[in-house]
C-alpha cells in the first residue's frame, strides 16, 4: 500500500503547509489589537482553507501544473495525489518549492 516514500512525501507536505498556516496566522495576529479581533480576523482565513479543501474533492484532475502554484490548494492537490497513489513528481516539487518561496516572502 503506502511505503516509506509516500510517508516522507506526506510528512514534507504537512510540515510546509503548517509553516504557511503559522505565518498567515502570525501576520493576522500582528495586525490585530486584541485577542478578540485576532480571532475574528482568523476565522475568514480558516473558512477559506476549508472551502479550498472541499473544492479539491469536486475539482478535476491535477494535470494543470499552474494549480500547484496556489499556496494552500497545492498542498491539497499533492496530498490527494499521494493518497490516491497517482503521484505527480513535478507537482510535488512545484508544491514544495513554491510553498518555501511563499514562506520566505511572508
Amino acid at each position: 500500500m503506502y511505503g516509506f516514500a509516500q510517508y516522507a512525501q506526506i510528512f514534507a507536505i504537512i510540515i510546509i503547509t503548517v509553516l504557511i498556516f503559522t505565518i498567515l496566522l502570525t501576520l493576522i495576529s500582528c495586525f490585530a489589537k486584541t485577542i478578540k479581533e485576532a480571532t475574528g480576523l482568523a476565522m475568514p482565513v480558516m473558512m477559506l482553507v476549508m472551502v479550498i479543501g472541499i473544492t479539491s474533492m469536486i475539482g478535476g484532475s491535477g494535470s494543470n501544473l499552474t494549480l500547484y502554484f496556489i499556496p494552500i490548494y497545492n498542498s491539497v492537490l499533492s496530498l490527494r495525489d499521494i493518497f490516491g497513489l497517482s503521484f505527480n513528481l513535478v507537482g510535488f516539487i512545484i508544491t514544495v518549492l513554491s510553498n518555501l518561496v511563499y514562506f520566505t516572502l511572508l
